[in-house]
C-alpha cells in the first residue's frame, strides 16, 4: 500500500471492484472490507473502506491489530 491521493470512481460498486481486481490480477489473494460509520449533530455519513493488500500488508495489518498470534486460516 502506498499512500496517495484516490481516484474518483462513480459506478456501481461491482463495476468499480471488477476493474480494479482486473488491474490487480495474480497479485491480490484477499479483499479487506471496512465498514465505517461518521457521525456528526447533522449529517451521518455510512462506508466502506475495501483494500487489496498483498500477503505482506495484510500480515502487518492483522498482526498490530489482533496481536502476533494471528493465524490466516
Amino acid at each position: 500500500m502506498f499512500p496517495q491521493v484516490p481516484s474518483l470512481s462513480i459506478d456501481m460498486g461491482k463495476a468499480i471492484l471488477d476493474n480494479i481486481i482486473s488491474l490487480k490480477g495474480a497479485e491480490v489473494n484477499t479483499v479487506l472490507s471496512i465498514e465505517v460509520d461518521v457521525f456528526t449533530d447533522n449529517v451521518q455519513l455510512k462506508s466502506t473502506i475495501v483494500m487489496l493488500p498483498d500477503q505482506e500488508t495484510l500480515d502487518q495489518l492483522m498482526t498490530r491489530l489482533f496481536s502476533e498470534g494471528w493465524a490466516q486460516e
